[in-house]
């Protein structure tokens, strides 16, 4: 109902609560849970089949690698970090191999789904890094950023292995039975977009919109993750099917000026602040906000209630519960992990 924006029909607005893997590990701890039981134990409406897997890990080194051949940080990034790129040259393009859309170790996530499901969650099938992000973390930003002036056209070729690649995974998902179809591309710094909008609209938006399609043939609402403030492209979003954007970053994008420009034909998924309020601000601060994100982001119904990104481990303890307490409070039905948090 929120993804319809039906407000008439909602009698409470549906959250999710992601955290970061030391934020995981810390809430962890104080509360007795397992970190795998957390979702379910936050009450989350969302569960996530994540493409995004990792199958390899060198422990000395200090880093894993993705099915691209990526390899990411461990041990300075409780994100995500980048450090090594497969296409940073050129010329091991003529050798590289794509993965298999169809490779089982990227829906590990699907053996949870009998239970999401009979815990009432949507279950949403996600592929983040999808095309532009997946574009430069092969041949790394800097590379990236210089071929779209040097090399246009081992770019476009890239962009469109990259869209095969997606399309071939959106199906996938859609036989497996996902409620839905996320992507993850960030599209935005905090001040604009990372690349000027006519190049986006010409290398990104039609590949998008095919990746998109796959979900949109089969009446699947699709969710879009693009940190920063990506305002100057809404629009094209809405035009190829976006039903839901996140993660809603208040210090990039204006949450009232995006209700009143986009709310009546689009959702919205976050605007808790993970960059200001959560780590710095006070626990009555967090939950006021909590509120006005409702106020003004749930205006029309389209919200569903969730921090601008996962929540990081330098959030106090005592936020992250006054989170929990805020969600509760506008719902009126306490977080399952809130008695936790009372017995620890």
């Amino acid at each position: 109902m929120a993804i319809q924006r039906k407000k008439d029909e909602l009698d409470h607005l549906p959250y999710q609560i992601d955290l970061t893997w030391r934020m995981r590990r810390k809430v962890s701890e104080v509360t007795g849970v397992a970190e795998e039981e957390l979702p379910f134990f936050l009450g989350n409406h969302i569960f996530y089949v994540d493409t995004h897997q990792k199958v390899r890990k060198d422990e000395e080194r200090g880093r894993d690698y993705d099915v691209f051949g990526v390899g990411w940080d461990l041990v300075r990034s409780e994100g995500y970090l980048p450090v090594e790129h497969p296409l940073g040259d050129w010329s091991k393009a003529e050798t590289y191999r794509f993965p298999d859309p169809a490779s089982p170790v990227l829906y590990r996530d699907a053996s949870n789904t009998e239970r999401a499901r009979r815990e009432g969650m949507f279950v949403l099938g996600c592929q983040g890094w999808v095309l532009l992000e997946r574009a430069w973390l092969l041949r790394g930003f800097e590379n990236f950023m210089v071929d779209l002036v040097d090399n246009p056209q081992k770019i476009e070729r890239l962009l469109d292995e990259i869209t095969e690649y997606q399309i071939g995974v959106s199906k996938h998902l859609v036989q497996l039975g996902v409620d839905g179809i996320y992507t993850g591309d960030d599209y935005g710094s905090q001040r604009g977009l990372l690349i000027a909008k006519k190049a986006w609209q010409k290398l990104i938006k039609p590949r998008l919109a095919r990746i998109w399609k796959v979900a949109k043939d089969e009446g699947l609402p699709v969710f879009h993750h693009s940190c920063g403030n990506v305002m100057e492209i809404i629009e094209d979003m809405i035009e190829i099917g976006l039903n839901v954007l996140l993660p809603v970053q208040p210090q990039a994008m204006d949450i009232g000026l995006l209700q009143e420009r986009f709310g009546e034909r689009l959702s919205f998924m976050g605007g808790v602040s993970t960059q200001k309020t959560l780590p710095f601000g006070t626990p009555e601060e967090v939950k006021e906000e909590v509120r006005n994100c409702v106020r003004v982001l749930g205006k029309r119904g389209g919200y569903i209630i969730a921090p601008s990104h996962e929540i990081t481990s330098d959030c106090p303890l005592g936020n992250f519960r006054a989170f929990l307490e805020g969600v509760s409070e506008v719902n009126q039905g306490e977080v399952p992990l809130l008695a936790r948090f009372a017995d620890s």
